[in-house]
């Protein structure tokens, strides 16, 4: 952590001393969910892509980046007032995207930022339409290029929520062929989906543990019963939780709502034999209805009513079901996104944690000895190294 702060520190020295900012040069801004950098960093490759579109505004690469960059400033601004600045300075790129018009960006940009007005609207019926307005564009790019793997994470949830598992199917089996999602992605969203019994349901809460895993469903069959249900999509389109309730044979709710507990608290009363699980990521500790009825199963959480002796599942997921191979082995596969990599990799800690307490307990030394490497694999070069080594020092 002290590394980052000094990192940014000299970030900003660069910034303010014209000596370095003459050297300074924009670079190509990736979503967060890829490649994360800090805020002051997406504020400065703002600046610096408004002077590039300035000496040339007919380069279509260029208003992804700043688009990017202000998207990703707004995302990591730590104020209501500071993000509302950046999507004002994201409409001010719309502005200008008339210099490129008829490009594949020019069309992802129309639908990509109607997305996220969309989502900034409380009225469902007018969230709708604008979402609608934006899957014409998103089309469109498609059209333009079906090989460029930025439409396709609109163009899933889009053919998921008509019910439309042959495009969705089409999307999958791309998406996969295109290597956009690395491999450490799809063994996490593998490993999530295999965690759960057949024809359970599972609430997912981000972009890297809800389109992986269609992807894998419909691109290679995996799990394909579960019902998968991201919590901000069931509460941001009905026709959303329409099909996903009826996949799960779960009746539609009187009322629409956008209230997140509200959409849990439904499925639970009415799931009947189907069991109900959560991504890793997902913030259950939100949620009173979820309070000591979480359980660990490796990367995902099982819902469970009454007590749970949940160790049995966690043993079989890691020595039978899981792909570990990328974290017991350095350098097995080639990550385009190592920092994503690393993320998700680490993802996977506080669950060994659980499995080296039982294999410390029952003596299995040769079990605790593999997963005592894959935490210090995993933990190694992130901020949370030194506290995983306290934790270590425990045994």
């Amino acid at each position: 952590m002290k590394m980052i702060k000094i990192i940014g520190a000299l970030g900003l020295i660069f910034l303010l001393n014209p000596t370095f900012a003459q050297d300074t040069k924009p670079e190509k801004v990736y979503s967060i969910i890829k490649v994360r950098k800090n805020h002051e960093w997406y504020v400065a490759q703002y600046g610096l892509w408004e002077k590039e579109i300035a000496k040339n505004k007919k380069n279509p690469d260029s208003y992804l980046s700043i688009y990017n960059a202000a998207r990703m400033a707004q995302i990591t601004s730590e104020s209501e007032t500071e993000r509302a600045e950046w999507f004002q300075k994201m409409d001010d790129v719309m502005d200008q995207i008339n210099n490129i018009s008829g490009t594949f960006n020019y069309l992802y940009l129309k639908g990509r930022h109607g997305y996220n007005k969309a989502f900034e609207l409380s009225d469902m019926a007018e969230m709708e339409k604008m979402r609608k307005e934006a899957d014409d564009f998103i089309l469109k790019a498609y059209a333009k290029d079906p090989n460029r793997p930025e439409t396709y994470d609109f163009l899933m949830p889009m053919y998921i929520k008509q019910g439309n598992t042959i495009k969705a199917t089409e999307i999958a089996k791309q998406w996969l062929a295109s290597g956009d999602i690395t491999y450490s992605t799809l063994a996490l969203n593998y490993n999530m989906l295999v965690s759960t019994e057949s024809d359970a349901i599972i609430f997912t809460a981000g972009d890297n543990d809800t389109f992986p895993a269609y992807v894998l469903q419909l691109g290679k069959g995996i799990q394909k019963d579960v019902t998968i249900m991201n919590i901000y999509l069931m509460t941001k389109s009905d026709s959303h939780r329409k099909v996903a309730f009826e996949k799960a044979g779960i009746p539609a709710m009187t009322d629409s709502t956008n209230i997140q507990s509200a959409v849990i608290e439904h499925v639970i009363k009415h799931k009947g034999e189907k069991q109900v699980y959560f991504s890793n990521g997902f913030p259950f500790q939100d949620f009173e209805v979820l309070n000591e009825h979480i359980y660990s199963v490796g990367i995902a959480w099982h819902y469970f009513e009454n007590n749970y002796f949940n160790i049995n599942y966690l043993i079989n997921n890691y020595e039978n079901n899981y792909i570990l191979d990328h974290i017991k082995h350095d350098k097995i596969v080639y990550e385009s996104y190592p920092e994503l990599a690393h993320d998700h990799n680490l993802s996977y800690s506080g669950s060994m944690f659980h499995l080296l307490d039982h294999y410390h307990v029952t003596g299995n030394q040769k079990k605790f000895d593999e997963t005592k490497a894959m935490i210090l694999k995993v933990g190694k070069g992130s901020s949370y190294e030194e506290q995983i080594n306290e934790l270590l020092e425990r045994y």
